[in-house]
């Protein structure tokens, strides 16, 4: 992907976040939507359940396409300079209260890891308090705080597979600029038994609820 650099300054690296990497989760969800009606004309699930699966599928589809859209082709969310990081609506955040960047995969790496998308945690130093994620409105994401510090050690996580600068530009600018060292975290693939063997659990357990679910209706 192509670096977005500000007119007239090239030591400035500015990032926007792009629609269509997130229209891809989307089009999964949308595949799952479908076997609401299929089950429940078929008679596998409850007609009912298979109403109020359609509404959250739909709802949160809808959700997440109006974000993909109004996204794409927004101001830059994210800039990086010599002087530092600034998250878009957040104070700079110099190279001296960073300690590093560590790249690697999505966490719970068991659950969303994937060699596709590329997660960057920009570490604090002791006592430094970091924004949140850069978000597509102008300021950093507020909410899910706690579980990015507890997954990946800090508050400032970027996924470049969403915007318009790879993981690589935005790792070249961080050394650069700010002499951090990066930290690559590898991969840990899931072996197919593992994977079977949590597919079937979830199953059995989708499978359990229902039947629960349809004695309380029955």
């Amino acid at each position: 992907m192509d670096t977005q650099p500000v007119p007239g300054r090239p030591d400035h690296l500015e990032v926007s976040y792009l629609a269509r990497p997130q229209l891809r989760p989307l089009l999964v969800l949308a595949g799952f939507l479908v076997l609401y009606p299929v089950g429940g004309l078929a008679g596998i699930i409850p007609f009912w359940l298979a109403c109020v699966g359609i509404a959250v599928m739909a709802v949160i589809i809808v959700i997440g396409l109006v974000a993909a859209l109004r996204s794409h082709g927004s101001a830059p969310v994210l800039c990086l300079d010599p002087a530092g990081v600034t998250v878009a609506g957040a104070p700079l955040v110099p190279w001296s209260d960073l300690r590093g960047v560590r790249m690697g995969p999505m966490q719970p790496s068991w659950l969303v890891g994937s060699t596709r998308y590329v997660t960057l945690a920009l570490l604090p130093r002791d006592g430094v308090e970091l924004p949140g994620p850069p978000h597509y409105r102008g300021r950093p994401q507020q909410w899910g705080r706690w579980q990015r510090l507890r997954l990946h050690g800090t508050n400032l996580i970027l996924l470049p597979a969403a915007m318009s600068a790879s993981a690589e530009d935005i790792v070249r600018a961080a050394e650069r600029w700010g002499g951090l060292p990066v930290e690559q975290v590898p991969y840990r693939p899931l072996r197919t038994w593992a994977l079977l063997l949590g597919v079937g659990i979830a199953f059995g357990l989708a499978a359990g609820l229902l039947v629960t679910l349809t004695f309380l209706v029955d």
